[in-house]
């Protein structure tokens, strides 16, 4: 029995050890692939995230700052026209359709 409890103590250790070392070998793989896609990633140039983010809330604020443009230029446009600021203009009225009554004239043929 001496010779099996050792024979159990040394597969415990040799699998002990190949934990270990797998473990190792996956950190390992691990840095290697992260260094390696940095790598990738600073040859295609790529933006870091922070910095897109910082430029989405920099668009966001200039069509903010658009749309007050838009509304301030419209106003001064009706200033301007001599309307009050936020009227709209009045539909223009359709022409009238009527013709007006035609002058009767004689016929050549009746002047004669």
């Amino acid at each position: 029995m001496p010779a099996d409890k050792n024979l159990l103590d040394d597969i415990a250790k040799v699998a002990g050890g190949a934990v270990s070392l797998i473990s190792t070998v996956r950190r390992q793989v691990k840095s290697d692939v992260r260094g390696r896609m940095d790598s990738y990633a600073n040859r295609l140039d790529l933006a870091p995230r922070e910095e897109v983010e910082r430029l989405q809330a920099q668009v966001a604020m200039f069509r903010s700052e658009q749309d007050t443009m838009k509304k301030r230029i419209t106003e001064l446009e009706a200033l301007v026209a001599g309307k009050k600021p936020g009227a709209k203009a009045a539909p223009a009225k359709p022409a009238s359709k009527a013709k007006p009554a035609a002058k009767k004239t004689a016929s050549k043929s009746k002047r004669k």
